[in-house]
């Protein structure tokens, strides 16, 4: 997180990949990814881990609420509405 303060994403993003190499599953370091690559202005990059993270954990709340807000900032409201629906049942 301390790339991430300090606005060094790159450097972020490859230390969360690298626990995530070897803790797959590790959900702070997943969501972190997908945040510094939005704050990188990687939208894709960052929907791509939202999506795998939410295909583990469809309550993680922070998740859904990034991919809103990106989706939001993509113009694109049926992606937003799908997960606020989905933050609604959780």
């Amino acid at each position: 997180r301390l790339f991430v303060q300090k606005e060094q994403f790159d450097k972020a993003i490859t230390a969360f990949e690298n626990v995530l190499k070897m803790d797959g599953n590790f959900v702070e370091a997943q969501f972190e990814l997908a945040r510094t690559y939005f704050l990188k202005r990687q939208t894709d990059n960052a929907l791509d881990e939202l999506d795998k993270l939410i295909s583990t954990h469809p309550d993680h709340e922070e998740a859904l609420r990034l991919k809103v807000r990106i989706s939001l900032s993509d113009k694109k409201p049926e992606r937003a509405l799908k997960s606020l629906q989905m933050l609604s049942q959780g």
